[in-house]
């Protein structure tokens, strides 16, 4: 009796569902790591653009007046829109500003900073 070398259909079958599997997994990893790339993206650069306006709060010669202020900025391709919370603090010296930073409707980042009277 003579067999023949090579695979059966079922064989087969499995192997390709086995590399299915194996393949799809890896389009789902890929995908996350794409998606917390620019979640990473966003978050840095909404962070710079926080940075930024709490440095232009520290280097006015001004003491900003307790309430929001709100603003705009293209960084990197993209709008930024920001929002700035100026309240007082126990110290009647000191002022804290709240940050936030937002690329579209999701927030990216949020700093806080305290400001000296000048």
């Amino acid at each position: 009796m003579r067999t023949e070398g090579g695979f059966t259909l079922l064989e087969v079958l499995v192997a390709v569902a086995m590399v299915g599997i194996a393949l799809a997994a890896v389009l789902v990893s890929t995908s996350a790591t794409i998606s917390n790339a620019g979640r990473f993206r966003d978050v840095t650069i909404g962070t710079l653009v926080a940075r930024n306006v709490l440095i232009e709060f520290q280097v006015r010669d001004e003491w900003p007046d307790v309430g929001e202020s709100d603003g705009d900025i293209e960084i990197g391709g993209r709008d930024w829109t920001w929002e700035a919370l100026v309240s007082e603090t126990p110290d009647e010296n000191i002022r804290r500003i709240d940050v936030s930073t937002y690329a579209g409707e999701r927030q990216a980042a949020a700093l806080s900073g305290f400001l000296p009277k000048p």
